[in-house]
């Protein structure tokens, strides 16, 4: 089985900045860092990728900024979820 992740055609890629596994040490939020599986739709996957393009972020600080202000503005999330999908 190829462990390869998989892309489309027109998503941008970021290239890594470091091996993976193990932990990130210097962070801008003075924690250690460790690397974890998430699962995302193909198209959150390009949205954190076209945000950290143009934000200068990788795609771990794109989630990391914004799980972070979800929890600081007490966002209702299941509310978001259901006006965001309705479209």
């Amino acid at each position: 089985m190829d462990a390869t992740p998989r892309q489309s055609f027109d998503a941008p890629t970021i290239p890594a900045s470091r091996p993976m596994g193990g932990t990130q040490r210097r962070t801008v939020w003075r924690e250690e860092k460790r690397q974890r599986t998430l699962s995302l739709t193909d198209t959150a996957w390009t949205l954190a990728t076209t945000l950290g393009e143009t934000q200068g972020l990788n795609r771990s600080e794109v989630f990391e900024v914004l799980l972070r202000y979800a929890q600081q503005k007490t966002l209702d999330l299941a509310t978001l979820r259901a006006s965001i999908a309705k479209g």
